[in-house]
């Protein structure tokens, strides 16, 4: 489950940042 969170917090992150770009 950790790894599972870890792995869509990575996912939200790199949209932010796809986002701001």
């Amino acid at each position: 489950m950790e790894r599972s969170g870890n792995f869509y917090k990575a996912i939200r992150l790199g949209y932010i940042l796809i986002s701001i770009l």
